[in-house]
Protein backbone atom coordinates (compact mmCIF):
# COMPACT_ATOMS: atom_id res chain seq x y z
CA UNK A 1 0.00 0.00 0.00
CA UNK A 2 1.03 3.56 -0.83
CA UNK A 3 1.30 6.63 2.25
CA UNK A 4 -0.28 9.53 0.90
CA UNK A 5 1.66 12.47 0.77
CA UNK A 6 1.80 15.75 2.32
CA UNK A 7 0.48 16.90 -0.43
CA UNK A 8 -2.38 14.65 -0.54
CA UNK A 9 -3.80 16.07 3.05
CA UNK A 10 -3.12 19.61 1.75
CA UNK A 11 -4.86 18.66 -1.69
CA UNK A 12 -8.11 17.91 0.76
CA UNK A 13 -8.00 20.69 3.19
CA UNK A 14 -7.80 23.03 -0.21
CA UNK A 15 -10.89 21.60 -1.83
CA UNK A 16 -12.35 21.91 1.21
CA UNK A 17 -11.34 25.95 2.13
CA UNK A 18 -13.42 26.49 -1.53
CA UNK A 19 -16.89 25.18 -0.58
CA UNK A 20 -17.49 28.57 2.09
CA UNK A 21 -17.21 30.82 -0.49
CA UNK A 22 -19.32 29.52 -2.35
CA UNK A 23 -21.99 28.54 0.15
CA UNK A 24 -21.85 31.69 1.33
CA UNK A 25 -22.68 33.30 -2.49
CA UNK A 26 -25.26 30.24 -2.61
CA UNK A 27 -26.85 32.07 0.06
CA UNK A 28 -26.37 35.40 -0.55
CA UNK A 29 -28.14 34.93 -3.69
CA UNK A 30 -30.73 33.25 -2.07
CA UNK A 31 -31.35 36.20 0.33
CA UNK A 32 -31.50 38.71 -3.37
CA UNK A 33 -34.08 36.31 -4.95
CA UNK A 34 -36.35 36.08 -1.07
CA UNK A 35 -35.93 40.24 -1.20
CA UNK A 36 -36.96 40.93 -5.02
CA UNK A 37 -39.33 38.27 -5.01
CA UNK A 38 -41.51 39.44 -2.08
CA UNK A 39 -41.62 43.21 -2.95
CA UNK A 40 -44.75 44.72 -4.01
CA UNK A 41 -46.10 44.83 -7.22
CA UNK A 42 -46.92 48.60 -6.23
CA UNK A 43 -43.57 50.01 -6.35
CA UNK A 44 -42.66 52.27 -8.70
CA UNK A 45 -40.26 49.80 -10.65
CA UNK A 46 -43.24 47.58 -11.12
CA UNK A 47 -44.22 49.25 -13.87
CA UNK A 48 -41.50 48.39 -16.04
CA UNK A 49 -42.60 44.68 -17.72
CA UNK A 50 -40.43 41.70 -17.25
CA UNK A 51 -38.27 43.62 -14.97
CA UNK A 52 -38.88 41.11 -11.97
CA UNK A 53 -38.91 37.93 -13.93
CA UNK A 54 -35.57 39.47 -15.70
CA UNK A 55 -33.10 39.93 -12.76
CA UNK A 56 -34.76 36.50 -10.98
CA UNK A 57 -33.68 34.97 -13.78
CA UNK A 58 -30.32 36.09 -13.79
CA UNK A 59 -29.91 35.78 -10.32
CA UNK A 60 -30.73 32.15 -10.63
CA UNK A 61 -28.30 31.43 -13.41
CA UNK A 62 -25.47 32.70 -10.65
CA UNK A 63 -27.10 30.93 -7.78
CA UNK A 64 -27.36 27.84 -9.88
CA UNK A 65 -23.58 28.06 -11.45
CA UNK A 66 -22.70 28.35 -7.78
CA UNK A 67 -24.33 25.27 -7.17
CA UNK A 68 -23.00 23.30 -10.01
CA UNK A 69 -19.10 24.46 -8.88
CA UNK A 70 -19.93 23.88 -5.01
CA UNK A 71 -20.90 19.93 -6.42
CA UNK A 72 -18.03 19.73 -8.89
CA UNK A 73 -15.55 20.21 -5.73
CA UNK A 74 -17.54 17.99 -3.64
CA UNK A 75 -17.50 15.34 -6.07
CA UNK A 76 -13.59 16.04 -6.30
CA UNK A 77 -13.36 15.95 -2.28
CA UNK A 78 -14.92 12.67 -2.43
CA UNK A 79 -12.82 11.24 -4.52
CA UNK A 80 -9.63 12.53 -2.89
CA UNK A 81 -10.80 10.58 0.01
CA UNK A 82 -12.04 7.45 -1.15
CA UNK A 83 -8.43 7.07 -2.88
CA UNK A 84 -6.62 8.17 0.34
CA UNK A 85 -8.92 5.62 2.37
CA UNK A 86 -8.65 2.75 -0.03
CA UNK A 87 -5.19 2.73 -1.23
CA UNK A 88 -3.13 4.69 1.36
CA UNK A 89 -1.51 2.96 4.63
CA UNK A 90 -0.10 4.58 7.47
CA UNK A 91 1.34 2.18 10.01
CA UNK A 92 4.39 2.67 11.55
CA UNK A 93 4.64 6.13 10.98
CA UNK A 94 4.25 6.84 14.37
CA UNK A 95 1.92 5.83 17.50
CA UNK A 96 -0.67 8.24 17.00
CA UNK A 97 -0.86 7.89 13.05
CA UNK A 98 -3.61 5.87 12.67
CA UNK A 99 -6.06 7.59 14.87
CA UNK A 100 -4.78 11.37 13.58
CA UNK A 101 -5.42 9.74 9.78
CA UNK A 102 -8.64 8.35 10.65
CA UNK A 103 -9.98 11.67 12.66
CA UNK A 104 -8.82 13.85 9.31
CA UNK A 105 -10.16 11.80 6.67
CA UNK A 106 -13.50 10.85 9.18
CA UNK A 107 -13.85 14.91 9.60
CA UNK A 108 -13.38 15.39 6.23
CA UNK A 109 -16.17 12.87 5.01
CA UNK A 110 -18.26 14.15 7.70
CA UNK A 111 -18.28 17.72 6.12
CA UNK A 112 -18.93 16.71 2.88
CA UNK A 113 -22.18 15.07 3.69
CA UNK A 114 -23.14 17.91 5.72
CA UNK A 115 -22.37 20.17 2.74
CA UNK A 116 -24.52 17.79 0.42
CA UNK A 117 -27.50 17.48 2.42
CA UNK A 118 -28.01 21.41 3.23
CA UNK A 119 -27.21 23.76 0.29
CA UNK A 120 -27.03 25.79 2.88
CA UNK A 121 -24.23 24.97 5.30
CA UNK A 122 -21.18 26.29 5.70
CA UNK A 123 -18.02 24.50 6.55
CA UNK A 124 -16.42 25.83 10.17
CA UNK A 125 -12.29 26.20 10.25
CA UNK A 126 -10.51 23.06 10.81
CA UNK A 127 -11.53 21.69 14.50
CA UNK A 128 -8.56 22.00 16.77
CA UNK A 129 -8.19 18.42 17.50
CA UNK A 130 -8.59 17.61 13.11
CA UNK A 131 -5.66 20.69 12.90
CA UNK A 132 -3.44 18.92 15.31
CA UNK A 133 -3.54 15.48 13.74
CA UNK A 134 -3.21 17.17 10.15
CA UNK A 135 0.20 18.81 11.61
CA UNK A 136 1.19 15.88 13.33
CA UNK A 137 0.61 13.62 9.84
CA UNK A 138 2.61 16.24 8.39
CA UNK A 139 5.56 15.72 10.31
CA UNK A 140 5.60 11.99 10.28
CA UNK A 141 5.21 11.83 6.54
CA UNK A 142 7.97 14.28 6.40
CA UNK A 143 10.49 12.85 8.66
CA UNK A 144 9.39 9.34 6.92
CA UNK A 145 10.28 10.50 3.76
CA UNK A 146 14.10 11.96 5.09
Amino acid sequence: MSRPTVGDLDSVVQQAWKLRPLTEDYNSLQEQIDCISSLPSTTQIASLPGWREGLLGKLRVKQNDALNERESILASLNTTLDRLTASTSVKGLSHTSVADYELFIGHFYKLVNSTRTSSSFIPAPLPTTVSTSLHRLKSDLQIKIS
